[in-house]
């Protein structure tokens, strides 16, 4: 079970380790979306052998869940995720594969969702540290496990052309939602005349970046697009220079995981499940903040020497522990245990409810611990607190805020007769400064039945092209 059938790491690690078990376990397997799909992601489950099961062919989902010895279920904060949860459901053995680091709002590995499952798998030991995962750990250690995601690595050698200069390479998603967002900055505290820094991959900050590198016209940026065979371009860069958000939800990482495959020593900040891939100074550099990280550039750009060591040690430590058919082995015999146990009933009961706004009461269980300003701005019990909790709201992190990363307006575009969540879904745009749609939200919310009260301050702003309240969200 995935919440969606889209392309990306946490399918290509799904695929990857099924196939795994497939050829060399005799795991059968069939996937179900939950959500919206990809044509290529389709394509690409297909190809790759399986039977797709859309979740609105009801028959053939309820027939699968009855049959499956075990339902596996890909996870990560979407509205369609706890949806599923919360329909009426078969016995079943479930496991659960966390495929984000669960830290940070909107990816967040509530207790309620641990809960749900009967095995639970952390795709980074950095999951263990978070109070939900803890609290599993004291009440059922025996059904917690650590198991990186991972994907299959090329078993011939990838030679790339010479080259000169030094080329520090990023591959992956553009998107601020996952990058840091003073990435630009990063690259030009760290360059030196003979560095180019490549951006490899599509996504919504693409044309931000462009503009930005413009602003540093002593620094040579190239931003290649997306690639289909990003492999040959990891091995042409003499170093994988990843600077993520500090607010990131990366896990595994497949990326950095093939890089290091490759030996192409990585610098990466130590944010999310990351410092656990890279040993500092073994297998990389890890920096604490964003100045080192820059120094560490400049440091390794100034010395192939060491370039050679690190990458060394990185490819060795990466066909030591990273691969698909390592975790397929790893997820089997977690699959022998589950087997040893009989299906049982479960029932999601949420933590809050509302009838009047059940999609932003949905959102508020889905953030745990951290959807207290939601709560507040639902309850409207002081004037003050309510604003106080909209001013956080209207300034949440790209990752809580942005479409597809399974936050505001994630829930807005499910949930889209609930007027609180068109009002957030306006203060969100409106600090984006889209004056357009924010006010577009906030005209949907009255009409829904929000009071007039609620919006028309907010309303009256963005149609003067003013935010809702001074920006002063700082991304770092």
């Amino acid at each position: 079970m995935i919440p969606r059938l889209v392309r990306g790491g946490a399918l290509r690690s799904t695929l990857d380790v099924a196939s795994a078990q497939m050829t060399y376990l005799n795991d059968r397997h069939r996937i179900v979306s939950l959500g919206a799909t990809e044509p290529a992601a389709v394509r690409q489950a297909v190809d790759a052998g399986f039977d797709v099961i859309d979740r609105n062919d009801t028959a053939r989902l309820t027939d699968a869940l009855n049959d499956a010895d075990i339902v596996h279920l890909a996870a990560w904060n979407t509205p369609e995720l706890y949806a599923w949860l919360a329909s009426p459901l078969p016995p079943m053995r479930l496991v659960m594969t966390l495929h984000v680091a669960g830290e940070y709002p909107a990816q967040v590995a509530t207790l309620d969702l641990l809960n749900f499952a009967d095995w639970v798998i952390a795709a980074t030991p950095h999951s263990l540290t978070l109070p939900s995962f803890r609290e599993q750990l004291r009440a059922r250690p025996d059904r917690v496990h650590v198991v990186l995601d991972s994907t299959l690595m090329p078993t011939n050698e990838i030679v790339a052309p010479p080259h000169t200069g030094v080329r520090i390479g990023y591959a992956g998603t553009v998107d601020f939602v996952k990058m840091h967002p003073r990435f630009v900055q990063l690259c030009a505290d760290g360059a030196k005349p003979d560095i180019t820094f490549f951006v490899a991959g599509d996504g919504t900050a693409v044309k931000t970046l462009k503009r930005q590198a413009k602003e540093y016209p002593h620094v040579r940026f190239d931003f290649p697009g997306y690639l289909e065979h990003v492999l040959e371009f990891l091995a042409s860069c003499d170093i994988f220079g990843y600077p993520l958000a500090r607010y990131t939800y990366a896990a595994s990482e497949l990326i950095l995981q093939q890089a290091m495959w490759l030996g192409v020593p990585p610098v990466i900040l130590a944010v999310g499940g990351l410092p656990y891939l890279v040993q500092h100074q073994e297998t990389g550099m890890v920096a604490r903040d964003e100045t080192e990280y820059s120094e560490m550039l400049r440091q390794l750009a100034d010395d192939a020497d060491e370039r050679r060591r690190l990458g060394a040690n990185a490819r060795a430590f990466a066909r030591a522990h990273f691969g698909a058919d390592r975790v397929a082995s790893d997820v089997h015999q977690l699959y022998d245990m589950a087997m040893q146990q009989s299906k049982r009933e479960r029932q999601y009961t949420p933590q809050f409810a509302s009838a009047r706004f059940p999609g932003a009461a949905a959102l508020i269980c889905a953030l745990g611990e951290w959807g207290g300003p939601y709560q507040t701005s639902l309850a409207v019990s002081d004037r003050a607190q309510t604003r106080a909790a909209e001013f956080q709201i209207a300034n949440a992190s790209p990752l809580e805020s942005a479409a597809g990363a399974g936050g505001i307006l994630d829930y807005r575009m499910h949930y889209s007769a609930d007027p609180l969540l068109r009002m957030w879904a306006g203060l969100t745009l409106g600090t984006q400064k889209r004056y357009a749609l924010a006010a577009a939200e906030f005209v949907a919310a009255r009409q829904l039945g929000l009071g007039a009260g609620r919006v028309e301050g907010y309303l009256e702003r963005v149609m003067a092209h003013q935010t809702p309240f001074e920006d002063s969200y700082n991304a770092g």
